[in-house]
């Protein structure tokens, strides 16, 4: 039955009742602001009625097996599973109110409860199922950004929830920090505390580059040649999420860099030609990185969509290209290579690109499955550091310094 301030009543309708003090503990259950109006039982599922006018409906299944009390409370994985083989009810004895009508609580036949915040009820039932960062993101081009209005923050470890957000929406963000490479690898390390390794340059580069000669290692970046935008590791299964980019001293002249968004990108192919957007999106290019020692070799197409076909990942670097298959016949030919120079034309057009110089003390952070970058050549001499973040330490790390409620 349902209670009505401990005094069971024979109605359908559960209105307001006191809830146990336990109630609360968890985070889901103890800070809402949702407030209910009434809640209404069936058979199978629960009707919550808020104070807005918005009525949801929840089934049993998920009120038992969801609520934060199905978690183990020592490593927060599943505790609880109508999946797995359990003996687990589902017929609920009773269903209360907490005193603020802002938390849930159903007892269930065999004693187990589930507490439920209401903030965080709607919170599941309104989320839908996208990667984050893509309902966060808003794609941009040259013009909808002045010097007054870039994402930039100044550096303190309490920004660090504002720098993971400005990164989600934008792609990018600029730092305000001391030009020394300890302070920027410091940054890195705090998402989730372990630099992305790089198979060929490690965690963390400290290098000069000089344009009168070539470097050691063999990469246009360690010369002072024009550098198209690209997204770097297009080559590796896993490539880079963040990409740290801090110039500490630059002598010489030229050297500006590029941004360009390629989720503005992919929304103007797919207006411009549909053809060209699915060849992006479907034939996996062959991209790689070879050396003495190394051969490096992954297939995927320039823009990696989820099963929703929201784009997730790019990856673009015509440097890092390897040729078509010869057996193509010439109307695939002539498609390849049709979409990766829209594709080219688009990216390298001055309307979608950002043109900066960066100087010492402005550290430059870009999201690399979203944000190309690129750099106009130069001569002299010119120090950067540097590191890369694994994408999945970036996603956390957002989850948790913006307070996202996620399970």
């Amino acid at each position: 039955p349902c209670r009505m301030y401990g005094r069971a009543i024979s109605s359908t309708l559960c209105r307001v009742n006191r809830l146990p003090g336990q109630l609360g503990r968890r985070s889901h259950s103890e800070i809402s602001n949702t407030v209910v109006s009434d809640i209404e039982r069936s058979s199978d599922s629960l009707k919550v009625s808020l104070s807005s006018g918005k009525v949801l409906n929840f089934s049993y299944n998920w009120l038992r097996e969801s609520s934060p009390n199905s978690l183990n409370s020592a490593t927060y994985q599943r505790g609880e599973s109508l999946v797995m083989p359990n003996k687990l009810s589902l017929e609920a004895t009773e269903i209360t109110l907490n005193p603020q009508k802002t938390a849930v609580r159903v007892a269930w036949k065999d004693g187990g409860v589930s507490d439920l915040s209401v903030d965080w009820m709607v919170y599941q039932h309104e989320k839908k199922p996208s990667p984050s960062l893509a309902r966060q993101a808003k794609p941009w081009e040259k013009k909808d950004f002045t010097q007054e209005n870039l994402p930039r923050i100044k550096w303190s470890e309490s920004n660090l929830g504002e720098l993971t957000g400005k990164i989600a929406e934008h792609g990018f963000c600029f730092v305000e920090i001391a030009a020394c490479p300890d302070e920027t690898r410091k940054i890195g390390e705090l998402f989730g505390g372990q630099l992305y390794s790089n198979p060929l340059w490690g965690d963390f580069w400290d290098y000069v580059v000089d344009a009168g000669n070539f470097g050691d290692i063999a990469d246009t970046a360690y010369t002072g040649e024009f550098i198209p935008p690209h997204n770097d590791g297009t080559y590796l299964h896993d490539s880079p999420g963040l990409q740290f980019f801090h110039v500490l001293d630059f002598k010489g002249t030229g050297g500006h860099n590029q941004l360009v968004d390629s989720y503005k990108i992919a929304e103007k192919i797919k207006a411009i030609d549909p053809a060209v957007y699915e060849f992006l999106t479907t034939y996996p290019i062959e991209w790689y990185h070879k050396s003495e020692t190394t051969n490096f070799r992954t297939f995927a197409p320039v823009i990696t969509v989820d099963c929703f076909g929201t784009p997730q990942q790019t990856r673009f670097n015509d440097l890092d290209r390897a040729p078509p298959p010869a057996s193509l016949d010439k109307d695939q030919l002539d498609l390849y290579y049709k979409s990766l120079r829209m594709y080219a034309d688009l990216i390298l057009s001055p309307e979608n690109q950002l043109d900066f110089l960066l100087e010492p003390g402005n550290l430059l952070i870009v999201n690399n499955w979203r944000v190309m970058h690129g750099r106009s050549d130069f001569t002299g001499k010119r120090r950067i550091c540097g590191c890369y973040v694994p994408m999945d330490q970036f996603k956390t790390t957002l989850s948790v310094e913006t307070k996202k409620q996620s399970y």
